[in-house]
């Protein structure tokens, strides 16, 4: 739904990232946590494979850190293999 980072260079912000991904199914009860409506997302978010070729872009072979990488490293691994199959 939602992916930001930013670039650190010696402690200093570099280089910001931030986008809303359209869903493709309804976000349901979720909403009540996140805050994100269907009506939202579908507004201002972008193609899930455009968010993720920006943000490999953006990151390119810097470091991560974050919450819960597991699960969004999965994600952009998956997404990045759909990315080159419709090549």
């Amino acid at each position: 739904m939602e992916i930001a980072a930013i670039k650190l260079i010696n402690g200093e912000i570099k280089s910001k990232s931030h986008a809303y991904i359209q869903n493709t199914v309804s976000v349901g009860d979720s909403e009540q946590i996140h805050g994100y409506s269907d009506e939202f997302l579908a507004a201002n978010g972008k193609n899930a494979i455009d968010v993720f070729t920006e943000f490999l872009e953006f990151i390119q072979d810097a470091f991560l850190v974050g919450h819960n990488l597991g699960f969004d490293i999965k994600m952009i691994v998956i997404l990045n293999r759909i990315r080159f199959e419709r090549r």
